[in-house]
């Protein structure tokens, strides 16, 4: 906001005064915000992101969740990336080109049932750390367990993030969450 606020004030003074070298430090403010903009735009393009939870959740205790994040670029690496799911955001300092990183994070649940996981956010400093870039990414994968199969492995959930302006996908994550129970001589209370 100071950035802004001073670009703004020298740009008042520029056009009140007539002084040629604050039109000229105007345009190198301007455009230097302009250069950052469009690659931290450019930061956050194709990224491929993946979720991959636990067998069981069980309500109240946090969970770890694995995340992953690919590059999809074939020459840039990504930078600063982080990934925003509940309160916990881990960082990707650097993705390389055409590699992948794994995180995890902790996510816990207040109450048992199914639970949507509609996207997640990435986010990014990246060049100069003035702005903070941000973009919401839906998921693809509608179901991750159900009732009666809770032996079957769940695949990861993926996202993908050609295209910044892209419109939301209306797709979801069902996650079913299990209440711990404790077993007394072989009787289920």
């Amino acid at each position: 906001m100071v950035y802004i606020g001073m670009t703004l004030l020298l740009g008042f003074a520029a056009v009140n005064t007539g002084n040629n070298l604050l039109y000229l430090l105007v345009s190198a403010l301007l455009g230097f915000m302009a250069v950052s903009g469009w690659l931290g735009q450019q930061n956050l393009r194709n990224l491929s992101l993946s979720l991959t939870l636990p067998h069981e959740i069980f309500v109240g205790q946090p969970t770890l969740i694995g995340v992953r994040v690919q590059n999809q670029r074939r020459r840039l690496p990504a930078f600063l990336i982080r990934v925003g799911l509940g309160v916990d955001e881990p960082l990707f300092p650097q993705i390389g080109a055409a590699s992948h990183e794994e995180r995890t994070m902790l996510l816990s649940f207040s109450k048992r049932g199914h639970h949507q996981i509609d996207s997640l956010w990435i986010s990014s400093c990246f060049p100069i750390n003035f702005f903070v870039r941000s973009l919401r990414v839906s998921l693809n994968q509608t179901s991750l367990f159900s009732r009666s199969h809770y032996q079957n492995l769940p695949q990861p959930l993926t996202a993908i993030t050609n295209n910044v302006n892209m419109p939301p996908v209306p797709a979801a994550v069902t996650v079913v969450i299990c209440a711990a129970s404790t077993t007394t001589k072989g009787v289920n209370p």
